[in-house]
């Protein structure tokens, strides 16, 4: 017995292509284009009256010490996976509740180590909270800016 299967694989390609971006595009319609926002639809409940998408400079000074901080206490839980030589280069994006709880967590550029991205996750979960600024306008940038925690192979041990 002979089958002849005749199949143009390039129009399967040119669907499979049309059928992701179409359902992409319409997965990401509803959206808002300030991706970069934590708890979006929570921005009309700010704690603040400031501008906290424009802070003034002694209150950028004070934000990128919270910042310094937190990556400090993420440190902290954080076990290096063994170095073997080769370059990484990873981000994880995540978000802050109210309360400093690490909310949302997603590897935005996996490193392409799975053991150096999976240490990094597991940082954040073992660190639970952050200390959130005491300052209102702060609080706020603190709650509705997503953080980026960038890593590389200088993260691993030697």
């Amino acid at each position: 017995m002979k089958f002849n299967f005749n199949f143009n694989f390039k129009r399967l390609g040119v669907f499979l292509f049309l059928s992701a971006t179409i359902i992409g595009c319409s997965t990401n319609m509803n959206r808002p284009k300030t991706w970069h926002l934590c708890h979006f639809d929570e921005l009309d409940k700010s704690f603040s009256s400031c501008n906290w998408t424009k802070l003034r400079h002694e209150q950028n000074a004070a934000y990128r010490e919270y910042k310094k901080l937190s990556l400090n206490n993420v440190l902290a839980n954080y076990i290096a996976p063994k170095s073997d030589g080769r370059k990484y280069s990873g981000e994880i994006l995540f978000c802050v509740d109210r309360d400093g709880s690490i909310d949302d967590k997603v590897i935005k550029k996996p490193s392409g180590h799975l053991g150096l991205d999976k240490a990094f996750m597991a940082a954040l979960q073992k660190t639970g909270k952050l200390t959130v600024p005491i300052d209102a306008c702060l609080a706020d940038a603190f709650y509705f800016t997503q953080k980026t925690l960038s890593y590389d192979e200088t993260d691993m041990a030697n």
